[in-house]
C-alpha cells in the first residue's frame, strides 16, 4: 500500500504496545496507545497527519484527536470494533466537533 501512495506523501506504520509483536506487557489502555501514537508523531517532527486506524488503534486514534485537534488532519478508521465503550464519553464527540 505504501508504494502506491502519491509523490510527497509519507507514511508510518506502528506496532502500538500490547499489539502486533511489542510486548504483550505494555501499557495497552486507550490513553497509553494515543500517547505513543502522539510520541511518534513529536519524534518525526509532524506538525499535521492523518490518521489511519484498525480495530483498537481505532480508539486510540478518536482519543487522539479529541485531546490534539489541531493536529489530526484527519480520521480514516477501518473496522472500528475495538472497545470503544474504555473512550470517555465526551472524546468521539470532541473530535467530530473539530472537524477531526
Amino acid at each position: 500500500v505504501f508504494r502506491r501512495l502519491g509523490p510527497g506523501l509519507r507514511a508510518v506504520a506502528l506496532d502500538l504496545p500490547g499489539h502486533g509483536e511489542s510486548d504483550p506487557a505494555s501499557e495497552a489502555s486507550i490513553r497509553a496507545l494515543s500517547g505513543s501514537i502522539l510520541a511518534v508523531a513529536n519524534a518525526l517532527g509532524l506538525r499535521r497527519f492523518v490518521l489511519v486506524a484498525h480495530d483498537t488503534g481505532a480508539a486510540a486514534a478518536i482519543a487522539l484527536a479529541a485531546e490534539s485537534h489541531s493536529r489530526v488532519a484527519g480520521l480514516l478508521l477501518v473496522d472500528p470494533n475495538g472497545d470503544q465503550s474504555r473512550l470517555a464519553e465526551e472524546e468521539p464527540r470532541k473530535a467530530a466537533d473539530h472537524g477531526a
